[in-house]
């Protein structure tokens, strides 16, 4: 359950109503609103609400509407304090107003009771930063000095049935394909895609490690700018990418500091679609 459904939803389907009533019960001040605007121009608009009188009540009460459904938008079950804040509202604007707010104080009540959602099967944890990242991970490349490295990791159960060479031929080959190929290209990186047994979507094979099992593959290809390496790792319940790189030119940030940015939006799915890809293969 995320902030898509559950109290967060009914949250939203509340903030609309309360705007339709709004517009309801104060479309004799909105249709007088309208009509300077008519007559006078977008100008009308500038100074049109007063601190106090009809045109202040409406403008306040119109304004909840939009309020509910934004904190909809982000109320996530288990968050003790936003739904205990919610809870108090609707509680106090109970004792105070005549009007909705018990619904409100209802859904903060549910919110804060509620269990945290459960991570999703294609929940991806991702890891940024050469400084602090997990021994083991940096120990997978032999890139003397890294500028930059990420990894991101999937829940993957029974991912420990193909090699992880199976993996990446998977990942790059068949899932990233054609469009891959040009990104990579796109980068100055001396990729040859022609099918061979020591290459992967045209990176060299450079290092595989955990013997027999095959448990991570690494690839490697270089530019004018840089040295790459991506590896794949996996085991019984995991499926993970490593890339890493070392900057030879000064334009190795200003190149990869973008592109960096798309790569963390784009790894995720990649991810995924791999594992939704072998899962429907046969088991070896």
């Amino acid at each position: 359950m995320t902030a898509t459904g559950g109290p967060g939803r009914w949250l939203r389907v509340l903030g609309l109503g309360h705007t339709a009533l709004g517009a309801w019960i104060y479309r004799d001040v909105l249709a007088e609103t309208a009509h300077e605007v008519r007559s006078r121009g977008p100008a009308a608009l500038v100074g049109a609400v007063p601190f106090r009188g009809d045109r202040a009540t409406a403008f306040w009460f119109l304004l909840a509407g939009p309020a509910l459904w934004t904190v909809g938008r982000t109320l996530r079950p288990g968050d003790r304090v936003a739904a205990g804040a919610l809870a108090a509202t609707g509680v106090a604007g109970s004792v105070l107003l005549p009007g909705g707010f018990p619904a409100v104080a209802a859904l903060g009540a549910w919110a804060a009771l509620a269990p945290p959602p459960r991570p999703d099967a294609d929940t991806v944890t991702a890891h940024v930063g050469v400084a602090d990242a997990p021994t083991a991970v940096r120990a997978r490349s032999s890139l003397a000095a890294p500028d930059y490295l990420d990894h991101y990791t999937l829940p993957a159960p029974g991912a420990d049935a193909w090699a992880a060479e199976r993996w990446a031929r998977v990942m790059f080959e068949q899932i990233g394909g054609r469009r891959a190929q040009a990104i990579w290209r796109g980068l100055g990186l001396r990729v040859d895609a022609r099918p061979s047994a020591d290459r992967v979507a045209g990176w060299r094979i450079d290092g595989r490690g955990g013997g027999a099992d095959d448990d991570w593959v690494r690839l490697h290809a270089a530019s004018w700018w840089g040295r790459a390496q991506l590896v794949v790792h996996r085991d019984a319940e995991h499926l993970s990418l490593t890339t890493v790189w070392v900057y030879d030119r000064p334009a190795g940030p200003a190149i990869w500091g973008p592109v960096s940015a798309v790569h963390g939006r784009v790894v995720p799915g990649l991810l995924s679609d791999t594992r939704r890809a072998l899962e429907r293969s046969p088991r070896p």
